[in-house]
């Protein structure tokens, strides 16, 4: 029924596998906000290495504080969304 929704709005339906598979699709993936065609998709897909997306995920924060200095973050990685002393985020 999915599948075919997709394509009665003009998309090309893929099967990507199960929710647990889903990891594939996230943000550093080879698929993750592309245009890849129908035929490129599969390749892609095989294409991911999960521990180098999470390794890139991991080392985000020190690579934005390099990008905007260190001073902006008081001298320190801080992690970002967390609550200051004041309950504000």
């Amino acid at each position: 029924m999915a599948m075919q929704l997709v394509d009665d709005t003009g998309f090309d339906p893929y099967d990507t596998g199960t929710p647990t598979d889903s990891w594939r699709q996230q943000p550093n993936s080879p698929v993750y906000c592309t245009e890849l065609t129908l035929d490129a998709l599969p390749a892609a897909l095989d294409a991911v290495d999960r521990a180098k997306d999470v390794r890139v995920r991991n080392s985000l924060p020190e690579r934005f504080a390099a990008l905007v200095g260190a001073e902006y973050y008081g001298g320190a990685v801080q992690p970002c969304c967390r609550a200051d002393d004041s309950g504000r985020q």
